[in-house]
């Protein structure tokens, strides 16, 4: 029996991902570095703007340390212009209506979210949130998915695959 669902916020249920690779693109420009080529990263969280970090991870810390604080300071400046994407206030509201635990569990910075439970209506409907300021490592990892499951009381459990199943 389901109880617990966890949701993504970027490109989930907010229309976010041009944002993040608009606040990315200026952070290059401002810091003087080459701005990677545009191309599709086929994993699901690297998509817009998180595909940009992970392909500039070519030994230089400093410079992607950088690259990642300013987009930080430039994605707050324009994070107003995301949007729920059409029905994610609903689901949302369904969700926690059927009794079910609903859980955010996302790589975005912790100082983001006042914005999206704001946005996304949702105060009251979560059960919680897991963000990257919450794990050793963000998405793809599956840290944050792991914390979920931890505090919602369904223990994940791993194989010798390092392959994740939920258990009670």
């Amino acid at each position: 029996m389901v109880n617990v669902v966890m949701l993504d916020i970027d490109g989930t249920l907010m229309d976010s991902n041009y944002l993040h690779t608009e606040a990315f693109i200026r952070a290059f420009e401002a810091l003087g570095l080459p701005r990677p080529a545009a191309r599709r990263d086929p994993s699901p969280d690297r998509q817009g703007g998180h595909q940009i970090p992970a392909r500039f991870r070519w030994g230089n810390e400093v410079a992607v340390k950088q690259v990642e604080e300013k987009h930080s300071q430039l994605y707050k400046s324009i994070q107003h212009r995301g949007y729920p994407l059409p029905g994610a206030r609903e689901l949302l509201h369904s969700l926690a209506e059927r009794g079910l635990q609903v859980w955010l569990a996302s790589s975005a910075k912790p100082d983001e979210l006042e914005f999206y439970r704001h946005a996304l209506d949702v105060r009251d409907k979560l059960a919680g949130i897991v963000t990257s300021g919450d794990v050793e490592e963000a998405k793809p990892e599956p840290d944050v998915f792991v914390e979920v499951l931890e505090q919602a009381g369904c223990a994940p459990r791993c194989d010798r695959r390092r392959r994740y199943r939920v258990g009670r």
